[in-house]
Formats: structure tokens, C-alpha cells, sequence
């Protein structure tokens, strides 16, 4: 597994290559709802990628549209070639709409004919919801993990989703669903700990799908996305928080929390570090003060976010 770069101890790692540095211990198929399964294996497809230096690579994407499938930049990042495998059976990317800063590139394919997931929402979870992870990881047999979400980071008009669903190398590009079966995000990269499995969410590349001028021909991609940066400075605040946690750096995670607070009096999550700090170092009523906070900005998003999902629901149905 390839660490970012400018760091020693870095915690953000590309889930696209080598072998994880961990034992990824996958919970029993048993649990698993298999119709559920069924329909999730008939929109995976595995990501075959060719460079121009001969060099291959391999991923996971979710069908998403009649010929259109979402999978992650970071695994198509140097393709000259891109294709898709379901079965046995190949087809050809034609174009495709990168997003890199956000990690989700959408392919074009003529032919590909496979069911759409149905598309849900990152702004509907809550955390300790149940999700299910899907894949083809090391570029194996489909596989699934269940897990629950431990976290939701506001950024970028959605939310970055943090769970216990386990993934590896070839996942990456692959599904999270929620317990009703919607695609909620993609499978992107791992931040240390069995908790930190992140996937972006699909907010961020539904309104894009439509857009014919954002396909171009298959290229390599300049640019890495917003989880991989040169330095722990240029992470958005909640990695660098969970950098910071995971290392048990409280004094560290507390003056972060502060600087982030003076700039976004109002991030929940800006609370929620300085709540988990204090808490180690011993202020349990700073703590919670801290945590109390963050449940109450909270609740106000998730009313917000409930009022911006309804409302095209509303416009399509008067539309009709």
C-alpha cells in the first residue's frame, strides 16, 4: 500500500495497488441478506485499467444509469483504457467525467445493458445506521462486508462517510448501501482503525450524470483528490482530526479543534474533536459541553438536509 506523500507516520492510504499492511477480517456472509446480495453482484462490475507504459490496474464500479457506471478517480487516474468486466463479458469505456478533487469519475459505455443500484443519499444517514460494503477486492469474487457508520463529516454540500464496513485493494470505486439497498456513497480509502473505512458520498456526482460536456475521452487525470495531499496540512480539518485521534496526539487534535472552531464556529464536527480531546485529558464537563454541541448543530442539519431532499420530490411531482 502506497503512503501520501510528505508524510512518515501518514494515515491516508491509496487503496488501489499492494497488499494492506492489515488482516481484513470480513463479517460472515450469514448475516447478509442474499437477495440483497443478488441485486448489489448485478451492478458491480470490475475496472480494468491499461497505461501507456503497459502498466494495469484494477478497481470496482457501480452501474448507476443505462451505460453509465461511477467508480473512484484514483483507480482510472493513469488509464489510456478502461474496461469494464462483468462475468466474463467485457465492454469498452468510451468517455468519461472526472471529478478528481472528490474522488468520482462517471464512465460512458455503449452496450452495457446491467441494473441500475438505486441511488439514495449520504444527507439520509445517521450514524450507527447499518451499511454494506460491496466489492472486488484484490480483483477476486465479488465480496461483501457489513458494517455501521461511525461517522459523518460535512464537506463540500454532502457528507463524508466514515464506517466499519471493511474494504481492500480493488474495492476501491466499490458500493456502500444503506440497509434498504440505495447506494449511499463510494468506497474510497482508509484512515487506520478497524472504524475509519471512508467512502464519499453519492450527493456529489448525481447532478453530474446528465451532463453531456463533462464526458471527455479516456486520459490520464492530473490532480489528486481531496483525501490525498502533499502535507497533513492541506487535509480538510476532519482528516487531520482523525489523524491526530488515531495517534492518541490529544494536545494536538484540542488546538486543532480551537483553530477550526475560529474559523467554522458551527462545524459539528469541529466539536466533536474537541469534545474527544478533552474527554482523554481528563475535563469530562468540557467534553461534554463539546458533544452537546455537536448533537444540537447537528440536528439542525439533519432538519436542513431533510428539507433539501424533499423539495425536488415536491417539484417533480408537481412537474407531473
Amino acid at each position: 500500500m502506497r503512503n501520501a506523500p510528505g508524510f512518515t507516520n501518514c494515515l491516508i492510504h491509496l487503496l488501489s495497488g499492494s497488499v494492506l499492511g492489515l488482516v481484513i477480517s470480513l463479517n460472515s456472509f450469514a448475516e447478509i441478506d442474499r437477495a440483497v446480495m443478488a441485486q448489489l453482484s448485478a451492478s458491480l462490475v470490475k475496472v480494468q485499467i491499461s497505461t501507456s507504459q503497459g502498466g494495469v490496474g484494477v478497481g470496482t464500479g457501480v452501474v448507476v444509469g443505462r451505460g453509465k457506471v461511477i467508480t473512484n478517480c484514483h483507480v482510472t487516474k493513469e488509464a489510456e483504457r478502461i474496461q469494464l468486466v462483468q462475468e466474463g463479458i467485457q465492454w469498452d469505456v468510451t468517455a468519461s467525467a472526472p471529478d478528481m478533487y472528490h474522488d468520482l469519475c462517471l464512465l460512458t459505455v455503449s452496450g452495457l445493458n446491467l441494473p441500475s443500484i438505486k441511488l439514495g443519499s449520504a444527507r439520509k444517514l445517521t450514524v450507527g445506521d447499518e451499511v454494506l460494503a460491496a466489492g472486488f477486492a484484490f480483483g477476486g469474487k465479488a465480496h461483501f462486508s457489513q458494517g455501521k457508520v461511525h461517522g459523518l463529516y460535512a464537506f463540500d454540500n454532502s457528507r463524508v462517510i466514515r464506517t466499519s464496513a471493511q474494504f481492500a485493494p480493488g474495492d476501491s470505486g466499490g458500493a456502500l448501501i444503506d440497509r434498504d439497498g440505495n447506494l449511499v456513497g463510494i468506497n474510497s480509502f482508509f484512515a487506520g482503525g478497524a472504524s475509519s473505512f471512508f467512502a464519499v458520498p453519492v450527493d456529489w456526482f448525481v447532478d453530474r450524470m446528465a451532463n453531456r460536456q463533462a464526458y471527455k475521452p479516456i486520459a490520464p487525470i492530473a490532480d489528486m483528490p481531496f483525501w490525498y495531499r502533499p502535507t497533513l496540512a492541506e487535509l480538510p480539518m476532519f482528516l487531520q482530526a482523525a489523524n491526530f485521534e488515531t495517534q492518541g496526539q490529544w494536545n494536538n487534535l484540542l488546538t486543532l479543534s480551537e483553530n477550526w472552531l475560529r474559523n467554522e464556529p458551527n462545524h459539528p464536527e469541529a466539536w466533536i474533536a474537541r469534545g474527544n480531546a478533552l474527554k482523554q485529558m481528563g475535563d469530562n464537563n468540557g467534553a461534554s459541553h463539546a458533544h452537546d454541541q455537536a448533537s444540537t448543530i447537528y440536528a439542525i442539519l439533519d432538519q436542513t438536509a431533510a428539507e433539501r431532499i424533499a423539495a425536488p420530490t415536491a417539484l417533480t411531482a408537481s412537474a407531473k
